[in-house]
């Protein structure tokens, strides 16, 4: 996203994975820069100095925004997962999915538990 605005967004290099089940609108409508589609000047020089140097600047459409908005509300209020009953056949093999690594419980690791910087200490006084 270009830096203190709400719609506008640039592409770079980096690489990353997106889990379809939290895919909004895999159809979203960008408008290239140009000189009618501009970062309005209230941005500041910097900001619209910065998205001139992008390779590519987009801004995202008023519907596609309002859309992505309005679902991202309802998902915050409506939070919950439902479970579809599965026909029992008679299979042996266990259809179990396995969890996606984001839906592991987080693993606390501390050196604050019983650690002294790798020195051991005795109770030899």
């Amino acid at each position: 996203m270009v830096p203190k605005t709400t719609k506008w967004w640039y592409q770079t290099n980096q690489k990353c994975v997106v889990r379809l089940q939290v895919v909004t609108d895999p159809d979203v409508h960008l408008l290239p820069m140009s000189s009618t589609n501009k970062i309005h000047s209230n941005a500041g020089r910097d900001v619209i100095r910065f998205a001139n140097e992008q390779e590519s600047c987009w801004r995202i459409s008023e519907e596609d925004h309002n859309l992505l908005l309005d679902e991202a509300t309802n998902r915050a209020q409506y939070d919950f997962e439902i479970d579809i009953d599965q026909p029992s056949g008679n299979s042996d093999v266990n259809d179990e999915e396995e969890p996606h690594p984001d839906d592991l419980d987080v693993v606390d690791i501390s050196d604050d538990d019983n650690s002294n910087d790798g020195i051991e200490s005795s109770d030899e006084d």
